[in-house]
């Protein structure tokens, strides 16, 4: 017999990705949020490039609920952006 333990089956959600453009930089801000578990990672894409870690505004992934917020280098036109977030093993995407 053990101690009792929760199984967190719910995904995190990702809300409030928004993009504008600043010069040349491209601001891009989302929230994430889980809603029994700590986020352990995040991650964005840019134009279909290689996944690259994203820090949370905080700097500590420590929190069901975190803001992310990044400035990438990004010629004028249009592009596109995909993050991911999770919880332990599980990924997430959005």
């Amino acid at each position: 017999m053990s101690a009792p333990f929760t199984i967190d089956n719910t995904p995190p959600k990702i809300t409030s990705l928004t993009a504008s453009r600043n010069g040349g930089k491209l601001q891009v801000r989302w929230q994430a949020v889980d809603a029994l578990s700590n986020l352990d990672r995040a991650e964005y894409s840019l134009d279909g490039a290689d996944w690259t870690v994203a820090e949370p505004v905080t700097k500590l992934s420590d929190s069901p609920s975190l803001d992310y917020e990044l400035t990438l280098d990004a010629p004028a036109g249009e592009h596109t952006i995909a993050v991911r977030v999770w919880t332990g093993t599980i990924i997430w995407r959005g």
